[in-house]
């Protein structure tokens, strides 16, 4: 879904631009996404994790439920509940 900066790794994250189906060739340091369903290469099978860029290696987090994540680009807090990212609702 997007690279995220996230306010700590305890549930909030940041997002700023549609994540691609697989990991950049080019990752810059502190690189973080949302990955999305289908994703490709070295994010295949993490489906809805977080995957933050390392040194040299992608570090992959699955997500909890009740985590939160700000997509910028979207303007739109989104909520992990129910083993997917949406957007949150005055419900939630």
């Amino acid at each position: 879904m997007s690279p995220i900066a996230p306010a700590g790794w305890c549930g909030a994250a940041q997002c700023s631009q549609p994540c691609p189906d697989c990991a950049p060739a080019n990752p810059v340091a502190g690189d973080r996404y949302i990955l999305p369903s289908g994703a490709t290469g070295a994010w295949a099978g993490f489906d809805d994790s977080l995957a933050h860029w390392e040194e040299n290696a992608w570090r992959i987090i699955p997500p909890k439920e009740g985590w939160v994540a700000w997509d910028q680009n979207g303007l739109a807090l989104l909520v992990f509940s129910q083993g997917q990212w949406t957007e949150a609702t005055a419900a939630d």
